[in-house]
């Protein structure tokens, strides 16, 4: 007799849990979606995580499938992540760790926007914070790539995906493999690697209840040490790209050497910084023409710099240390009008994000390079703080009232 496969596998990586492991659990068994099969893999709990799903196993005896490693051991998130996909039958899958909740419409909401949209191989949506108590917390998790022009290049800049909220489909996952589990942030490169295989799609609204406690992989984590980490993905990126698994264009592949050379340069290891930041101008040439691209690059170290150290590196140390190790060929007026523009886009940002210091900032934006003057950005920018974000909108409703249907 054969039986029909289910059409969403839900695998659940479990370690140590015991306290929210139920809820987990009852989360997808309340799925307005039922067509489903719940993979639950215990990564050799000291607690009694594994009696809490042997129980659930039993009492769901054609839902919920339950298995361990050899020997009871312990592999890692990584490792424990496989064995479950291993196992999946589904058309779709997704990943549910063990102290996490779905909203009870998740799977539904996703499967109907992979059904319509079939060049789509993965969707994933943001998630809410809640706490130990499972009380929610101010902000969402994760941010829309799908409108990017190249998703891999953002995702190599940083994780932005909240795996727990993806849904994929089983075909595209088999192209990209299993997770590195060599790799302690293995989630990170797998969604590049997801990216690179696949069209990805968001939807916009939080479907995942994503817990935030003592014991999450990257809280309390010295920054050294996530630094470590962060090259240790970026090197895989690298490998993938040299060894063929991952096609990507020249200036991915520049990208991902001025990613590195900024992580050396924040373990203050600067002759390898300044070694993969040659290797980013001679992998495209192009790179240093493309203004555009270094300032929007510079502006996100600058953002990543915010979270990761007390005392951040500063836009314009950014910009003097990228200027400084651009390629020995490049002109001294080159690299000081790059200086002046990069210091200038600088000025912009932080005008943007303090409006109470806003003419103050325009005016050394102009003063560092004149060619300001005519940016129309800066002039929004600058009428915003004078008159205010209401009067703005109040401005444009009256215009609206005034102009001719």
């Amino acid at each position: 007799m054969t039986t029909t496969a289910p059409r969403v596998s839900v695998c659940v990586p479990s370690y140590n849990h015991s306290r929210f492991l139920p809820q987990a659990l009852d989360s997808i068994l309340q799925q307005t979606f039922s067509d489903l099969e719940i993979i639950i893999v215990d990564d050799g709990s000291t607690d009694n995580s594994l009696e809490i799903a042997k129980s659930y196993a039993l009492n769901h005896p054609t839902k919920i499938k339950l298995h361990t490693h050899p020997n009871h051991e312990n592999l890692g998130i990584s490792a424990t992540v496989n064995a479950a996909f291993a196992e999946v039958q589904g058309e779709f899958w997704m990943g549910l760790p063990s102290d996490d909740l779905l909203h009870p419409q998740k799977i539904a909401r996703q499967v109907e926007f992979l059904d319509r949209h079939q060049e789509i191989g993965w969707v994933y949506s943001y998630a809410n914070f809640i706490d130990n108590e499972g009380q929610l917390m101010d902000g969402l998790f994760g941010n829309d790539i799908s409108k990017d022009p190249d998703p891999v290049q953002t995702l190599i800049q940083g994780n932005q995906i909240p795996g727990m909220t993806a849904l994929m489909r089983r075909s595209v996952s088999a192209q990209v493999g299993f997770h590195n589990s060599s790799l302690l942030y293995s989630d990170w490169h797998y969604w590049v690697r997801m990216a690179a295989a696949s069209k990805v799609g968001f939807i916009s609204e939080p479907l995942v209840y994503y817990r935030l406690h003592d014991t999450n992989t990257s809280i309390g984590v010295p920054t050294e040490v996530n630094i470590e980490r962060f090259i240790e993905v970026t090197e895989t990126f690298r490998q993938d790209v040299n060894e063929g698994r991952m096609k990507v264009k020249d200036r991915t592949r520049a990208l991902i050497e001025l990613q590195m050379a900024y992580y050396f340069k924040c373990l203050d290891r600067e002759a390898t910084s300044r070694s993969s930041l040659a290797d980013a101008f001679a992998i495209d040439p192009k790179l240093l023409a493309d203004r555009h691209f270094l300032k929007q690059w510079i502006r996100g170290r600058c953002e990543l710099s915010r979270g990761l150290f007390e005392t951040p590196r500063t836009p314009s140390e950014l910009v003097r240390w990228l200027i400084s190790s651009l390629p020995p060929t490049t002109s001294t007026s080159l690299r000081q009008r790059l200086e002046s523009e990069f210091l200038a886009q600088v000025a912009i940002e932080s005008a943007k994000s303090d409006p109470g210091k806003t003419r103050l900032f325009a005016l050394k934006s102009v003063i560092t390079d004149p060619n300001q003057l005519g940016n129309k950005r800066l002039q929004r920018t600058v009428v915003k703080a004078i008159a205010g974000e209401k009067t703005i909108d109040r401005l444009r409703r009256f215009k609206r009232k005034l102009s001719p249907r």
